[in-house]
């Protein structure tokens, strides 16, 4: 290194608990100019406000949007290079984030000082002494006014709430991007829309005439927009358009997230939400009722002689009875009812009186039953390709029926009533629906069987 020609580099290490940036000081403090971020979220800042040319951050699984924070490290200017720390098994992912340009390369713990020097030798620019007064073209990033980007403390807070946010799915990042632009503009009333959804804050109908926008594009297409009902300047145009600069990217990992959460949640061949959701949303559903006093029932149902028909016509016709059974059982429930597999030819169907009644008047469970039949009839009506004409109509269930609070408080303890009369239904003939503390149910025609999806 020859003096004259470079000025020396900083570097900012990302590091929690000061382990990382002693052995980087260590090892390069003669070379390099060090700086400390104790969060992500501080690292973000710094970034923007001081600069600088390499960041080290150590890679944490507990952070589920990676994607979006290694790009706001280096968005303030994109000529930042990025630095991974990560343990051995996380290499994969490491890899992985080279492959996309997200990181320019990684280190595996533990640190060595030898391959530390290389690396950082490698990633570290050369440029003439007076090149770090230089700044980036206008068109890479908005400018205030004054011809400098004007981040703030605030604005890098709200940013990396975000971040978070966008962890959690599209309709809360959306909101959560209305909030954080209404405090950064001081609006009254903002608007951020992404294809058929929108997050708000405030009352923005009736007021559109009086909004400044900004339109949010994603690899050149528009994808949706931001209105802001606040003082149209400079100053809040410019914060408008950094914020759609950063958005898309989020957008971007909330879908995604999105998509692995359907994923995780959904039964693959039915469609249907597997156990695992299935108990989550029950618990949460029960104490929910506990406190604003409404009942939840749970209907535990499953398929006469379902291995007769895995063993006469195979397990493909099994999969198809499971499947479009799920399907018919779709046509007589509201949106807002819950359908799960729970295991096997086991299904539970959860339904509650949050809101108004299916059908004026109508007691529940009673029309849970009414709903029941429909179904039965559905099943004996519908062809099943995979059967043949002799079991076409023959398709029956047999399910229990519990309801909270009367027959128990815990999501566990009412799928257990439920399978208890399940089992009661099946061996007094099967075909049947039995209520907890009630015995055999039968609607008859016409009775109880109210408008399909609660129409």
């Amino acid at each position: 290194m020859t003096g004259a020609a470079r000025t020396t580099s900083t570097l900012m290490v990302i590091d929690a608990d000061l382990t990382v940036a002693r052995a980087v000081q260590a090892c390069l403090g003669n070379d390099m100019q060090i700086r400390r971020a104790s969060n992500l979220a501080e690292g973000i800042y710094q970034g923007h406000d001081q600069g600088c040319d390499l960041v080290l951050v150590t890679y944490d699984r507990q952070c589920k949007h990676w994607p979006s924070v290694l790009e706001a490290l280096r968005a303030s200017d994109g000529q930042t290079k990025l630095l991974m720390l990560c343990d051995p098994l996380d290499e994969p992912v490491a890899m992985q984030f080279c492959r996309e340009a997200l990181i320019d390369d990684y280190l595996i713990l533990p640190l060595m000082d030898q391959e530390l020097r290389e690396v950082f030798s490698q990633l570290r620019p050369v440029r003439p002494a007076d090149d770090r007064q230089v700044k980036p073209p206008q068109a890479q990033r908005p400018v205030s006014a004054a011809g400098q980007m004007q981040i703030t403390p605030s604005y890098v807070r709200e940013l990396a709430d975000l971040v978070i946010a966008a962890g959690a799915g599209l309709q809360i990042l959306l909101d959560r991007t209305a909030g954080a632009v209404a405090y950064l503009l001081q609006g009254s009333a903002v608007r951020v829309g992404v294809d058929d959804m929108s997050g708000d804050w405030g009352q923005i109908q009736g007021v559109e005439h009086k909004c400044i926008s900004e339109q949010l594009y994603q690899d050149g297409r528009p994808i949706g927009k931001i209105q802001v009902v606040a003082q149209d300047n400079q100053a809040n145009r410019t914060t408008l358009a950094m914020v759609c600069q950063f958005l898309p990217g989020l957008i971007s990992l909330a879908r995604k997230q999105g998509q692995l959460e359907d994923l995780a949640n959904t039964d693959v061949l039915t469609g249907a939400a597997n156990r695992r959701y299935l108990m989550g949303v029950l618990e949460d559903l029960i104490a929910r009722a506990g406190q604003q006093r409404f009942r939840v029932t749970v209907v535990l149902f499953d398929f006469d002689n379902f291995k007769h028909y895995n063993d006469t016509y195979g397990h493909a016709a099994g999969d198809q009875i499971l499947r479009e059974s799920a399907m018919l059982m779709r046509h007589c429930i509201r949106p807002g009812d819950l359908l799960a597999r729970y295991g096997g030819d086991e299904f539970v169907l959860v339904l509650w009186d949050s809101g108004p009644p299916r059908v004026p008047n109508s007691q529940h469970p009673r029309r849970t039953v009414g709903l029941m039949k429909r179904f039965r009839r559905l099943l004996r009506s519908h062809r099943f390709s995979a059967l043949g004409p002799q079991a076409q109509g023959h398709l029956t269930i047999s399910g229990g029926l519990a309801t909270f609070p009367w027959n128990a408080t815990t999501a566990e303890g009412l799928i257990k009533c439920a399978d208890n009369v399940l089992r009661k239904a099946k061996q007094s003939g099967k075909d049947r629906i039995y209520v907890v503390g009630q015995g055999p149910q039968e609607a008859r025609d016409g009775q109880a069987d109210g408008p399909r999806n609660g129409q």
